[in-house]
This record gives C-alpha cells, structure tokens and sequence, in this order.
C-alpha cells in the first residue's frame, strides 16, 4: 500500500507505452501495404494515477481483513501465556 502512494505521489514514477500513430494512407491492398516503421510509432509516459489508487484500496482492504484476525490472535495467545506462566 505504501509502495503504489510512494510511486504515484511522492516520486511520481512514470508508466510508459509505445502508441502506433497511423499515419494516412491511400486505400491499397494489405499485399502492397509498407510495414510500420520505428516514427510511426510514439512514446506515452504519464503518472498512472489510477493503478496506484486500485493498489491502494487493494492494500486497505487486506488490512481491513487481517487486522481484527490478528487482535484476535494476540488475545488469544495473550491469555494461553498468562495461564501457563
């Protein structure tokens, strides 16, 4: 949980994609058609935001789950070591 708020805000860590720009074309057969080449292709790098607040409520949500299960734990161990003491 604090991985993805540590990325997205306080060292703005950048998520990077290759986007295809088409450019346009006159109608030729798929046969005849040139490859694409390394300019038609452009760099997109942006803060993805959303991925870390999905990480986020992931992580919340685990401790959510694990935190009464744990209080419950350290009672109940608590207890079996004060009767054996």
């Amino acid at each position: 949980m604090l991985t993805a708020v540590f990325k997205a805000y306080v060292f703005k860590v950048e998520t990077c994609r290759y986007d295809y720009l088409p450019k346009s074309l006159p109608v030729v057969p798929i046969e005849r058609q040139a490859p694409a080449s390394q300019e038609d292709y452009k760099e997109v790098c942006k803060i993805d935001y959303n991925d870390a607040k999905r990480d986020v409520a992931e992580g919340l949500a685990m401790m959510i789950i694990t935190a009464p299960i744990a209080f419950l734990l350290f009672r109940k161990i608590k207890e079996y070591l004060r009767e054996n003491h």
